[in-house]
């Protein structure tokens, strides 16, 4: 299995809410966006209240974008939907 199927197969058990699943790393995501060409920033470093990690944008539907911060505890917490969204995009039904 390549890095780009794992990081695919990831986000598809993080949207289905399988237990232990992990969200992969926004480096993993944005590598992932590359390949289908979907536009983003790259990750940078993210400092929030002694919490370090990363954030970055996605571009979609005439340029608004959806950002994803891992020091942010609604991404921890809700990060089922940023891999449903994110899979979306992919798919093609966000555009």
């Amino acid at each position: 299995m390549t890095t780009l199927e794992k990081t695919l197969s990831k986000l598809e058990n993080k949207a289905n809410r399988i237990e232990g699943s992990r969200m992969p790393s926004l480096l993993e995501i944005a590598s992932l966006l590359s390949h289908y060409g979907i536009k983003h920033e790259e990750p940078t470093k993210s400092f929030s209240r002694s919490k370090k990690g990363y954030s970055m944008h996605i571009y979609f539907s005439g340029g608004r974008a959806k950002k994803l911060e891992t020091t942010c505890s609604y991404y921890s917490m809700n990060s089922y939907s940023y891999a449903q969204f994110i899979l979306s995009l992919i798919n093609g039904t966000i555009k």
